[in-house]
Formats: C-alpha cells, structure tokens, sequence
C-alpha cells in the first residue's frame, strides 16, 4: 500500500488503496487559459473564471421523472463511456441534480490547479451534455476539489478539498441565477485535518450527508459515514453505518436513490462475483432510518479497475460511474436498466 502522503486528487486517492502511483498531471494554477484536446481548444476555454453555464436544474421537471422506467429486477446494459465530458485529462463523479438536466464534476484539465470543480448541463435527460465550464475562483483554488454534491433545490453544493487531508467544504447561492459562494469547512463533519474525510453525497433535501472517512475507530480501509442535520441547523456527529463495514476492506464513496432507499458504493470486499480492485456494489433497506441490507455486487458495473458509482437518475435507471478501466484515465462512464 503507498504512503498517503503520495496520493494526490481523486485519482491519488484510490491508487494509494490499491498499489502503484499514477501522476496526475497537474495543470497550471491562476486564470483559466484554453484546455486543447487533440489539437482542438474545447468550448469552455475562454470563460471567465467567475462565469457559470446556465443551470437548467430547476426547469420544469418532466412528468415521468419520479416514475420507474424500468424493470429494477434486470441487470444495466453495458456502460458506455460519456464522450462529450471524457477528455485528454482526468474526469470524475459527474453527478447530475434537480432534474437531472444539471450537473457538476471534477477534472484536472486546465483551472486553477490540481482538480477543479466544473459545471454543465443538457436541454433533457436523453441529450448529450453541453460544453463544461470551470466553477470559477469561489470554489477552485490551487488544491484539488473532487466530489460535487447538491441539495435538489441547487443551492447548497459540498464537495471535498485536499489541503493536507480531505476534508468537506459547502457553499451556497441565494438562488441558482447567481454563482457559489466561497467553500467553507463544515463544522462537526471534518476531522480537523487528522483524518481523511471525502466523497461526500447529500439528501434531496439537505437533511442527511453520506461520506467516506478513515477516522478511527475505523473497521475497513475506508468506512461510510452519515451525518443528519439536527435542531441547530447544523450537522450532528457522524456516525459509522456499520452494516457496511468490513475488516480489512474498503467502503467508499456512496450515491444514494432519490428514496434513499438503495445505496450504490465502491468496495474492496471478496465476493464470487467481485471483479477485483473496486468493485460498485448495492444495498437496500426499508426506511431512511433503518441499516441497510442485502448487499450485493453489481458485476456488470464492475470490471477489475477502479469503479465506483457517481449519480443515479431520478427514476433509478440510470447510473453514472468513474472508472480508469480505459488504460488507467479516469473516465465518466453511463449504464442504464433495461424497460
């Protein structure tokens, strides 16, 4: 196992779990300048570094949004890579919101240095992404910032940023017209720098936050914490979800149903059908207040590389992963359940 001094972004952060040390790549910190792909300069390159795209999160939801569109018994057809987010650099945990018409998601491309948070979004849940743009100087700094999450309403967005340890920052807007704010730590989540605490995902409504922590006592490599927000208004002290723990593996990076219902997460367990490295794996539970059960490895998700699970569409059909299957880049890859 690498030190964890070594291990540097998203990217950093899972190779250190698993062996070996892949660079990253680094881009040039301060304005942003033009991020050329195959000889091309990518539509997003002569953006301010304030300038956001607009967010079509809040139009009006499609009447079949909350409808199951699919048969939930049937495995997901083959992941196909997403082409239009997928670049020359590292891209990862796209995750759509409100809608599902926008999203956000983390790449070292050229920012501010180091893995920036960027912005797009799609006239519907069935059409490509338009062009991506940095989230500008309030939320990307020299360090990296991976993991963009938002409440349903669009206005509050966590995510987590690596200055010395992961730890989880918020920021928020008045309304989604205007820009984030600057990211600030959130009390009573983080470690206070002595632990590694990242990968956050936050309820539909802002009341619950899931996230991943190597704070002691710690049973896996990684475990999944969650935190509720309490009378004060702010989060009350995590607490381990034990049912997904497992000595001498890792639990990381959960994506949750609309229900919170079904929980989606990358795991090192052994299992028959696990492929290796970090497999995407499923558990189920009752209520929002019960342990989760029933886990299970979703094998046609999971491919011997690192796979962990990004965003699953409102109707649960749909799911979006981060995989360097592809030679070793971190990609954006989609699956979708068959009718």
């Amino acid at each position: 196992m690498a030190e964890r001094e070594g291990y540097r972004g998203l990217r950093m952060r899972w190779v250190w779990l698993v062996g070996g040390l892949v660079g990253c790549g680094l881009a040039q910190g301060g304005v942003v300048t033009p991020d050329v792909v195959d000889g091309a300069v990518t539509p997003d390159a002569s953006i301010r570094e304030d300038a956001q795209p607009r967010d079509a999160s809040q139009d009006q939801l499609p009447p079949d949004a909350s409808v199951m569109s699919c048969d939930p018994n049937k495995p997901f057809d083959p992941t196909i890579g997403v082409v239009e987010i997928n670049t020359a650099s590292q891209n990862e945990s796209l995750r759509t919101f409100g809608n599902g018409l926008g999203a956000m998601f983390s790449s070292n491309r050229v920012g501010f240095g180091g893995f920036d948070l960027f912005i797009t979004s799609r006239a519907t849940t069935s059409s490509p992404y338009l062009a991506a743009a940095n989230a500008g100087s309030f939320l990307n700094t020299a360090y990296d910032e991976t993991a963009p999450t938002l409440t349903d309403d669009g206005l509050s967005l966590y995510f987590d940023r690596k200055v010395g340890t992961f730890q989880i920052y918020q920021a928020k807007r008045v309304s989604t017209s205007d820009t984030f704010g600057v990211g600030a730590l959130v009390p009573f989540i983080g470690g206070g720098g002595a632990t590694n605490d990242f990968g956050p995902f936050v309820s539909r409504d802002g009341a619950r936050i899931y996230f991943t922590s190597d704070r002691k006592p710690n049973v896996g490599d990684f475990d999944i914490y969650r935190a509720d927000v309490g009378a004060s208004g702010y989060f009350q002290m995590p607490v381990r979800l034990t049912e997904l723990s497992l000595k001498g593996s890792a639990s990381a990076v959960p994506v949750l149903t609309a229900d919170e219902l079904t929980m989606y997460f990358a795991s090192t367990r052994p299992d028959p059908q696990a492929k290796g490295s970090y497999d995407v794996w499923r558990a189920t539970r009752a209520t929002k207040n019960d342990p989760f059960g029933a886990l299970v490895v979703v094998p046609e998700l999971s491919t011997g590389a690192i796979d962990f699970p990004s965003s699953i569409s409102n109707d649960g059909c749909t799911i979006l992963l981060t995989s360097d299957r592809a030679g070793g880049q971190l990609e954006i890859y989609s699956a979708t359940r068959p009718k």
